[in-house]
């Protein structure tokens, strides 16, 4: 079990077609998240965020891939150890490219690391699916690729759609927020 974690997450586009909250597709375009476990015990968390739009996110225990790091250890019952958490933005937010996706995903994956990968890979999926309350774009963040996601009832089934290597996303991302 390492002290140290690091994980790159993709930006995602979602609702493709007519896939309304159910499609997505990972981009090229990522936010990347280091964990280090503290030996102190005096704080929570330590968040130090740098990239873009970096002074718009909170780095305190309101910090949404802190708050999935502590759902994942509750999910597992244990108490979250102390972290320091630097997070490097690309991905814009509130731009409709899955900021918030990012977020989750790195606190869930980090979280595992850190607890020795306790859950798999479709635990993860669930878990980040149940805090952002809709899987397009949580899916294709933490799988990559393009997804299609369905239920019915408890289960979730995950579909990969090919995408033909000559189409190419371009993104226009806007100066406002959507």
């Amino acid at each position: 079990m390492s002290n140290t974690v690091t994980i790159k997450v993709p930006a995602t586009t979602a609702n493709l077609g007519p896939g309304f909250d159910c499609i997505g597709a990972a981009l090229s375009l990522y936010n990347r998240f280091k964990f280090y476990a503290l030996t102190e015990e005096a704080i929570a968390v330590k968040i130090a965020v740098s990239g873009k739009e970096s002074s718009r996110v909170t780095t305190d225990e309101t910090n949404l891939a802190y708050k999935a790091f502590v759902k994942l250890y509750a999910h597992i019952g244990k108490t979250p150890p102390p972290v320091s958490i630097e997070i490097d933005l690309d991905v814009p937010l509130a731009r409709g490219l899955g900021s918030s996706a990012t977020a989750i995903v790195g606190g869930l994956v980090g979280a595992n690391q850190l607890a020795g990968a306790p859950l798999g890979e479709t635990e993860l999926m669930e878990l980040a699916i149940a805090i952002e309350g809709h899987p397009d774009n949580v899916v294709p963040a933490l799988l990559g690729g393009c997804r299609l996601a369905a239920t019915a009832g408890s289960q979730w089934a995950i579909a990969h759609i090919p995408w033909h290597p000559e189409i190419v996303p371009v993104v226009a991302i806007p100066d406002f927020e959507l």
